[in-house]
């Protein structure tokens, strides 16, 4: 049996579909959060344990999402406003995401912090589940580091708290985001460097490939 990992993570990167519209006079999430979960009944790369997740997440996600005091992270998309005159449009509040064995919780305030340690207690209480606080991670939405939120991270036994100033890019799903050009320099360097490595293995193997013109 092997215990399983569940991270939630906050995504920063170049969009590939329209930039969101951002209004400064409006509060918007600022962190993300990731929990790290173990389930004692569930094996590792077994094909099922997806949807055994999902199963076993449900409560967890929907006590977040049925919460009137959990604020979470609200987004005006400048192309889905609506013509004048015409009723304004409101966005629902995004307050966490979930892939598998990884979940993402947005947080605005201390306060949203405060609802989710609530939460993961009583989840914890009820389910085979335990929270590893020291092995989950913070992640700035906007990139600028928070004092704040260092030291509420800090006191949670969290360590690694990602913005613009650390040394190098997130990662989350197996992709890496960067904050800065000198984090998506050092990220593409280092994904060259290991091509390059791989290459040179399977050089040295004399490996002939076929390809075949259907």
């Amino acid at each position: 049996m092997h215990k399983k990992r569940i991270s939630s993570v906050l995504l920063q990167k170049r969009p590939v579909y329209p930039r969101p519209k951002f209004e400064p006079e409006k509060k918007w999430a600022e962190i993300l959060f990731s929990v790290n979960v173990e389930f004692k009944t569930t094996q590792n790369r077994d094909p099922l344990s997806p949807l055994l997740f999902d199963i076993a997440l449900e409560s967890f996600l929907l006590s977040i999402i049925q919460d009137p005091q959990f604020q979470g992270f609200q987004v005006q998309d400048a192309l889905l406003s609506p013509p004048a005159g015409s009723p304004t449009i409101v966005s629902p509040q995004l307050k966490c995401l979930a892939y598998a064995d990884d979940v993402c919780i947005l947080m605005q305030d201390s306060a949203d912090l405060t609802r989710l340690k609530h939460h993961m207690r009583r989840y914890a209480a009820v389910s085979n589940a335990k929270f590893n606080e020291d092995k989950s991670e913070g992640f700035s939405l906007n990139g600028s580091l928070s004092l704040a939120w260092q030291t509420q991270f800090l006191n949670m036994n969290i360590q690694l708290y990602h913005h613009q100033g650390s040394g190098n890019a997130f990662r989350y799903l197996g992709l890496y985001f960067a904050y800065t050009p000198a984090q998506r320099a050092q990220t593409e360097e280092m994904l060259l460097l290991s091509v390059r490595q791989q290459c040179h293995i399977y050089g040295q193997r004399q490996l002939s490939i076929l390809v075949f013109d259907c």
